[in-house]
C-alpha cells in the first residue's frame, strides 16, 4: 500500500474560481493525479462551492481514479483569506461520506471504541495571504 495526501487550492478572482487539486505520493512526492475546475463566476451557480458535498465528491472521484493500492493519509485546503471560499467538511462529514460510499478500504483508518472503523484522515485548512 502507497499513502498519499490530496492537496487542493482555491484561487478566486472577481471573475473566476479555480479550484485547483494534486494527489501525490506521501514518502517521495510523486505525482498521481492533478487537475483544474475553473469557473466563470457570473456563468455558473457558485451555491454548490459553499456546499461540503463539492469537496466529497472531489475526493471521491480522486480515489475512484487511482489503483486500489493508494490510500488516502491527508487533505490540505488552501483558501484565499479575502475572496470566496468554498466549504470545507469537518471530519465527521468526512466519515459518513466514507462509510456510505464504502470507501474506508481506501483510506487511512483505526479501530476505535467498540471495535468501530474510524476514518483517520484530517483535513487541514491552510490561508494564503492575498
Amino acid at each position: 500500500m502507497t499513502n498519499f495526501v490530496l492537496k487542493i487550492k482555491n484561487r478566486t478572482t472577481p471573475k473566476v474560481v479555480m479550484i485547483s487539486y494534486q494527489a501525490m505520493t506521501e514518502s517521495d512526492h510523486n505525482i498521481l493525479i492533478t487537475g483544474d475546475i475553473k469557473l466563470m463566476r457570473n456563468q455558473v451557480d457558485l451555491t454548490y462551492l459553499s456546499n461540503k458535498n463539492f469537496l466529497l465528491n472531489l475526493v471521491q472521484d480522486i480515489i475512484k481514479h487511482l489503483k486500489t493500492d493508494y490510500i488516502l493519509t491527508k487533505i490540505e485546503i488552501e483558501q484565499s483569506v479575502n475572496r470566496f471560499q468554498i466549504c470545507i467538511p469537518t471530519g465527521q462529514d468526512l466519515d459518513v461520506y466514507i462509510k456510505t460510499y464504502e470507501l474506508t478500504n481506501r483510506v487511512s483508518t483505526s479501530i476505535g471504541k467498540l471495535d468501530k472503523v474510524v476514518i483517520t484522515v484530517p483535513i487541514i485548512e491552510l490561508f494564503r495571504i492575498g
